[in-house]
């Protein structure tokens, strides 16, 4: 296997993140590797190392910093897979990957008005692909903000353990992808905070929104937390569940994954500018108490805009877009400090 490129030089978008710093920048460096495998197809961001101790929680380490990487390559992103590895490159388990987020600074969300996430994964996201007629674009020189988080709420200590995030891709070639964009959506919507509190028994938490633009939606999935019964994609407008899913479990009742609806077979689910959307988390808790930021719930998909649609350019004046940027200066000052959670910012 030949690696055309070991590690790139780490830029900082100071015109879209004005908040991070030289220094900022000079850390970065230590944390971020780009790297490119042109043999495999692949594009593989490395954040770490990180040091795990047994039954460590993410706000009691110090995180990486929040990151920025140039992606050295054209051409369309068809697949990915994330790996945690030890200091000799071996896997170990990706239970201690609290989220990682690759996000696209210069475009906004099909359903709100803040930074495109690009590509999200939690501890229990597995590998997925899509037909070679689909491709998410990616253009040389482009810069990606990296946002990374850790626990370990295994038995086992870690040391010098790094993330490895696989993006497959493909140059234009005879056949030509049809270009598809990731969509994001949160039960806590795009601002504030991602995790909540879980009561004892049942609960449940909704987001309602609307595209931008319409289209269809090609593939979904999502990220759950432990205790998480159901997620749920509906239209509100007709009245109908698109997708619903529950997660798979292990023997001890923790979420492994959440299933991939890869609803391109059927042509995909029809999304229209005028109809709500509402995305819908249940849990079940049983242990009696409150769970303090125990549930999450997020939606992950692909989608395809309908012929003759532009995608409309990012508002940086929009205060939604202007709350984000707030919520990621936050975080960047938290994580220069040495603090270790986010609570939910940057993702």
């Amino acid at each position: 296997m030949r690696w055309l490129a070991t590690v790139l030089t780490v830029s900082i978008a100071t015109t879209v993140l004005p908040f991070v710093s030289d220094a900022w920048g000079q850390e970065t460096g230590d944390w971020l590797q780009v790297v490119t495998d042109m043999d495999a197809g692949e594009l593989v961001f490395i954040v770490g190392p990180v040091d795990l101790p047994a039954g460590i929680m993410h706000h009691a380490i110090r995180q990486p910093p929040l990151l920025v990487g140039e992606v050295p390559v054209e051409g369309y992103l068809y697949g990915f897979d994330v790996e945690m590895v030890d200091p000799l490159g071996q896997p170990i388990t990706n239970r201690v990957l609290h989220h990682v987020n690759l996000i696209d600074a210069d475009n906004r969300e099909l359903f709100g008005s803040v930074p495109r996430r690009l590509f999200a994964a939690g501890g229990e996201t597995r590998a997925a692909s899509m037909p070679r007629l689909l491709g998410v674009p990616i253009e040389r020189g482009q810069q990606l903000l990296v946002s990374a988080m850790f626990h370990n709420p295994t038995a086992q200590s870690f040391h010098g353990a790094r993330l490895r995030v696989r993006l497959k891709y493909r140059t234009r070639g005879w056949i030509f992808p049809i270009s598809v964009y990731p969509v994001y959506l949160d039960v806590m919507g795009h601002v504030g905070e991602k995790d909540f509190d879980l009561p004892p028994g049942r609960s449940e938490r909704s987001w309602e929104g609307k595209p931008a633009i319409g289209g269809r939606l090609l593939a979904v999935g999502g990220h759950l937390h432990d205790h998480a019964t159901r997620l749920s994609f509906e239209d509100v407008t007709e009245g109908e569940v698109l997708w619903e899913t529950g997660p798979e479990l292990d023997e001890a009742g923790r979420v492994v994954a959440v299933p991939v609806g890869k609803l391109w077979w059927k042509g995909g689910i029809r999304l229209d500018p005028g109809h709500t959307y509402r995305l819908t988390v249940a849990y079940d808790n049983p242990t009696g108490e409150t769970l303090v930021d125990g549930g999450m719930g997020v939606l992950g998909g692909i989608f395809l805009p309908q012929r003759g649609s532009s995608w409309p350019a990012l508002d940086r004046t929009n205060p939604e877009y202007l709350a984000n940027m707030e919520e990621m200066r936050v975080t960047a000052e938290r994580r220069a400090q040495g603090m270790g959670g986010d609570h939910g910012h940057a993702r």
